[in-house]
């Protein structure tokens, strides 16, 4: 299983789902692997922490990441993981996302560039992206001061 800054991908998937959860009840569900929910998270996240660099963790820092760039990087990877999963798990369409993985909006965000996507679906890669460095940033110090002698 692959590990991101020695935490394996599944650990990152549950903290950051958790975090949203407790800031929205919208994403109050289980996320299991195997999934698609499990899978999008994990995608998201692998293409996210794959590309973190050490100037980015300093501006997160200061306040003053970049978050397009990481925006784009996630639509890009959810949008991989949601064409595979709607051509392998064929579904009839509907509206509500928890009764079919093929949904309008779905669709309609699959196909649309990252600068051009509503304000709820940048909402949502926004908080995973800021949620992702909050855990990154809290292991680098809270490593950084166990390895600290008084």
């Amino acid at each position: 299983m692959s590990q991101f800054f020695g935490i394996p991908i599944d650990e990152w998937v549950n903290t950051i789902h958790q975090k949203l959860t407790n800031e929205n009840a919208e994403f109050d569900y289980i996320i299991e692997l195997d999934t698609y929910g499990y899978e999008s998270y994990a995608g998201i996240l692998t293409a996210i922490l794959s590309q973190i660099t050490m100037p980015d963790i300093l501006n997160t820092l200061k306040g003053s990441l970049d978050f397009y760039k990481y925006v784009k990087i996630a639509h890009e990877a959810w949008c991989v993981c949601y064409v595979r999963w709607k051509n392998t798990t064929p579904a009839p369409l509907r509206k509500n996302h928890r009764d079919s993985i093929n949904t309008m909006e779905r669709n309609d965000r699959a196909t649309t560039y990252s600068n051009n996507l509503k304000q709820n679906d940048l909402q949502l890669y926004y908080d995973i992206i800021q949620e992702t460095f909050v855990v990154l940033s809290t292991k680098i110090l809270e490593t950084g001061m166990s390895n600290l002698s008084m």
